[in-house]
């Protein structure tokens, strides 16, 4: 995901600055799997695609009181007033973007980050702490998912109390104490079965990890696995795409987090998604049971994919 400070590509350039240090609700989506909709369409077709999106979900920022802050690529910038607005307005552009990929034939999804606390504005752009831990929280999230800080997930009101579930504490660069992430369930059939704040699981917690005829098991007593070509990796993978260290997964709390330090990067899909997380020096959640490809792109089905590089995952 690209850098969220730079000011170019502004969509409202002439937006008056506010008051520096002022409380906001801010937010990054961006377009899953738009990397393989430029492979598959072309250049032109794919940025027509994805300008269309992205100018829905300014139309729905401004909608529910916010403004969009910039776009970059396939990524929205915005803020809000309001935790509640911010999280209404997020939720809309969820069920925009499936409804529009839907009636297209598309599998592309949104993710997003959310975090309320005071930015820093300058020539309409923002900037500060609050602006960081938004952008960390989007990488975490997986395409359909709605991430946000606990202080955010606090200061919600009404219906959006009820949508929200914890999910993990995690570490965040140039910070000195971990954050704790929540989910903000944006589907109505998932939301009925969670509530605010609810407790993280306990206990035992144990990813299976499948490659070939090896079999690893990640749990408390043996809490990291490493991926690479090179030879003291947990799982060696001989192959010119593959980088020597090229990815990780290590048990924080009870969460198996997956980070890739590659790079050609790693590609996730997980069962219940359809969209695949790609990951360049970044790092995801494994959830469910699904696949983990490194150094080269998840397209199509999984039997088509290519076997030396293909891993299967199973968190229970």
């Amino acid at each position: 995901m690209p850098d969220p400070s730079p000011p170019d590509s502004t969509l409202n350039p002439a937006i008056p600055t506010a008051d520096s240090g002022s409380e906001q609700c801010l937010l990054f989506a961006d377009v899953a799997g738009s990397t393989r909709l430029y492979e598959s369409l072309g250049d032109e077709q794919a940025l027509n695609i994805i300008s269309g999106i992205l100018s829905v979900s300014a139309n729905i920022v401004e909608t529910h009181g916010g403004r969009v802050v910039k776009t970059i690529g396939d990524e929205i910038m915005a803020v809000f007033p309001s935790a509640d607005q911010g999280a209404k307005a997020t939720c809309a552009m969820m069920e925009s973007m499936e409804s529009q990929s839907r009636l297209a034939g598309l599998t592309l999804q949104l993710r997003a980050g959310l975090n309320l606390g005071s930015v820093i504005e300058d020539e309409g752009d923002v900037f500060g702490d609050t602006v960081n831990v938004a952008a960390r929280l989007i990488k975490l999230a997986r395409p359909g998912q709605i991430f946000l800080s606990e202080n955010t997930a606090l200061a919600l009101n009404g219906e959006s109390q009820g949508q929200t579930r914890c999910l993990n504490t995690i570490p965040v660069k140039g910070k000195t104490e971990e954050i704790t992430v929540h989910e903000l369930l944006w589907k109505r059939e998932l939301a009925s079965e969670t509530c605010l704040l609810q407790p993280r699981r306990t206990g035992a917690c144990e990813l299976s990890l499948w490659h070939g005829n090896q079999v690893v098991v990640l749990n408390a007593d043996t809490p990291l696995a490493t991926i690479g070509r090179h030879a003291e990796s947990t799982i060696v993978i001989d192959d010119s795409r593959v980088s020597r260290r090229h990815a990780k997964i290590e048990l924080r709390r009870d969460k198996f987090i997956l980070c890739d330090e590659s790079t050609n990067g790693t590609f996730i899909q997980a069962s219940n998604h359809a969209g695949v997380t790609s990951l360049w020096r970044e790092e995801a959640i494994l959830q469910g049971a699904g696949f983990i490809s490194v150094g080269h792109p998840l397209t199509g089905a999984v039997a088509d994919q290519v076997e030396q590089l293909l891993l299967r995952f199973q968190v229970s």
